[in-house]
């Protein structure tokens, strides 16, 4: 399982020039919508980095995670490369990427969607609500995520 979490990274974080790049990192609280199964609690650190050029902006983000309630335990890795859309007030931002959940010491690798906004809180954070979509095609069920995130430059 960790061999394909590092290839992940590998294979993410090289599109971005680090030169121009903006890095952040932040935590967020996500809610897992699973087509079968109980509703459950999870909680990530996100690290990422970002090239914004004026009309749009992408780059790579990783996530590790683990549930914060007693419905389901089990952990998350998820990877995933960015687009954004700035506008005056907000960014759309989407993405694709990889997940990996560790469920009762089995792994299971997906692929995932996303689609969100980004929100200026402050000069030094960020604020994101988005969904993500974990199709799951080796596990159970698919999951859709509901995530809140404060994202802070570094």
């Amino acid at each position: 399982m960790f061999k394909y979490f590092v290839i992940l990274l590998s294979l993410t974080m090289p599109t971005v020039n680090y030169a121009y790049a903006n890095m952040y990192g932040g935590v967020s609280a996500d809610y897992g919508l699973p087509h079968s199964g109980s509703e459950r609690l999870h909680a990530s650190i996100i690290l990422g980095t970002r090239i914004e050029s004026g009309v749009y902006s992408y780059g790579g983000e990783l996530d590790i995670g683990t549930s914060i309630d007693n419905t389901v335990d089990y952990t998350t890795f998820r990877t995933r490369f960015l687009l954004g859309l700035p506008q005056k007030t907000f960014e759309p931002v989407f993405g694709l990427g990889n997940t990996i959940y560790i469920d009762n010491g089995s792994s299971y690798s997906s692929v995932n969607i996303s689609g969100g906004i980004e929100l200026a809180y402050s000069d030094k954070s960020l604020l994101r609500f988005e969904a993500i979509r974990d199709f799951n095609a080796s596990h159970t069920t698919p999951v859709t995520v509901i995530r809140f995130a404060i994202l802070v430059p570094f």
